[in-house]
């Protein structure tokens, strides 16, 4: 029998673990009331505390765990080498320095590069499991398909305290499609009956709860990103809180160590009005604390002092805890160099607010090798995974 618990270490193939201090190690999950989910080497993880509370000698233990704890336990095949998670016993630490991913773009030999990036430079991931990729079918949640084992197995075998999922966005099986501004046929959000919406939110939350840390509900409302409000008027504030309150409803309960964070605007969302009318309405009931992005690489004063400045007057119309889920600057713009140096100034004058809990850098490699589009050039690596300025740490 093996462990996670104070004193007593795990060997996996990525190592050997053991608990730091006051930090405890995960490497299953359970889900109340319905079902126990046992995982890993039979190792059961509560939600409500974050911790372990029981380990089974074997299999044959499961009748025993069953009449304890009520309910049905269901043993997934989970791959040797999956890593738990480190979980402060208190839920305190350090403001949280990650990178965003697309771990959907990478093939096993690219996606252990990624995985070994990550751990080597302690960095949490941001990335996600869409609704329309986890299901694909009415009903069923298959996270075997491609796009959706991709990122579950980067989630599960990377080590940092500190990465985000992000719940989105709509299902065309429920909501079906229209034309979004650009005259592209795409989703349209969640309306009316949202018990699809916030059964994905179950499906999603259950699957990665061991292994993230940060829930965000949705990406760039303001803009409508992904769906048929793109460049067409957006979500309203009070359209998103909708989406929000059911979903942060239904599993905020579930998983109340865990952190919840809203409404991930874009930088003109967070300075032209929408966010403080969210926070208006109410939309913070529905979180644990703010999330907004940050892009200025086009502009005057484009730099992490710009920024910072920017963004502490968001704070003082929006006086919450600030998660800053993306920023960067792309190589098109500044210098592979100066994105490292921008990096280091951001994690340097943040981390002294106190209130700023974590940044994220947009991205971790660059999304295509076309040099004239943007939205390629954010990486600090390039398609290749190699590194675009050396050195760095």
């Amino acid at each position: 029998m093996s462990k996670y618990l104070h004193g007593i270490s795990k060997t996996t193939e990525k190592g050997s673990w053991t608990s730091l201090g006051s930090t405890s190690y995960y490497y299953g999950y359970v889900t109340y009331p319905d079902a126990h989910k046992l995982a890993g080497p039979y190792t059961l993880w509560d939600p409500a505390t974050g911790r372990v509370v029981l380990d089974t000698l074997s299999l044959q233990d499961k009748d025993t765990l069953r009449d304890s704890l009520g309910g049905s336990i269901m043993l997934p095949d989970y791959p040797a080498g999956w890593l738990p998670k480190p979980v402060p016993d208190d839920g305190s630490q350090s403001m949280i320095v990650g990178v965003c991913t697309h771990a959907n773009l990478t093939d096993d030999n690219d996606r252990q590069k990624v995985i070994d990036i990550l751990n080597n430079h302690g960095w949490p991931m941001r990335d996600e499991i869409s609704w329309s990729t986890l299901e694909q079918t009415a009903g069923v949640f298959d996270p075997t398909v491609n796009g959706a084992w991709t990122r579950l197995d980067v989630y599960r075998r990377t080590m940092n305290h500190g990465d985000i999922a992000i719940l989105d966005y709509s299902n065309k099986i429920y909501y079906g499609e229209s034309l979004d501004g650009n005259g592209n046929l795409k989703t349209n959000i969640p309306t009316g009956d949202l018990t699809p919406w916030v059964e994905y939110c179950k499906q999603a939350t259950a699957l990665l709860a061991p292994y993230v840390q940060i829930f965000e509900i949705w990406n760039e409302p303001d803009i409508g990103l992904s769906t048929s409000r793109k460049n067409n008027g957006g979500i309203s504030p009070q359209e998103y809180i909708d989406i929000q309150k059911a979903c942060y409803e239904a599993v905020k309960p579930l998983y109340p160590n865990h952190t919840f964070i809203a409404p991930a605007v874009t930088r003109s969302g967070a300075t032209n009005g929408w966010l403080e009318e969210w926070y208006r309405l109410g939309g913070r009931q529905y979180c644990d604390a703010v999330s907004i992005h940050h892009y200025r690489y086009w502009e005057g004063n484009n730099t992490p002092e710009g920024a910072l400045a920017e963004i502490i007057d968001v704070h003082n119309r929006v006086p919450e805890d600030i998660y800053i889920t993306e920023i960067g600057w792309p190589d098109n713009y500044v210098s592979v160099q100066t994105q490292w140096d921008y990096w280091r100034k951001c994690i340097d004058l943040f981390s002294q607010q106190g209130w700023i809990k974590g940044v994220w850098w947009y991205d971790l490699w660059n999304d295509c090798t076309d040099t004239s589009k943007t939205v390629c050039n954010y990486g600090f690596y390039d398609t290749g995974l190699n590194r675009k300025y050396d050195p760095f740490p």
